[in-house]
């Protein structure tokens, strides 16, 4: 478990071929707006509410939706209810994260 200033992330799998983790995402609270050179997340909202800002445009997603966010595609997500559950499965360029503020 890694505390974050937006929530939590847990992490279940690091492999050679992905990466795998769960953010509990708190309402009210953000991701930094950033992307990744390299790194392709497959993000899946297992509970709550999210806004997805996705290169400028903001994108609600419901429990049960399903996004691909591509290498440099400028992104954050935003908690519209209490203890929005993500799960993420990315390639395992991990740490490359370049932060826009």
């Amino acid at each position: 478990m890694i505390t974050k200033p937006w929530g939590t992330e847990y992490w279940f799998a690091q492999e050679p071929e992905y990466g795998g983790k769960v953010l509990v995402i708190q309402k009210g609270k953000a991701t930094s707006l950033h992307y990744h050179e390299v790194k392709k997340e497959t993000l899946c909202l297992w509970a709550g509410k999210i806004d997805l800002e996705l290169d400028g445009q903001v994108i609600r997603l419901e429990e049960g939706a399903c996004v691909t966010i591509l290498p440099k595609q400028k992104h954050r997500l935003s908690a519209i209810l209490n203890h929005s559950v993500i799960l993420e499965v990315s390639t395992p360029e991990l740490d490359e994260r370049v932060r826009c503020e």
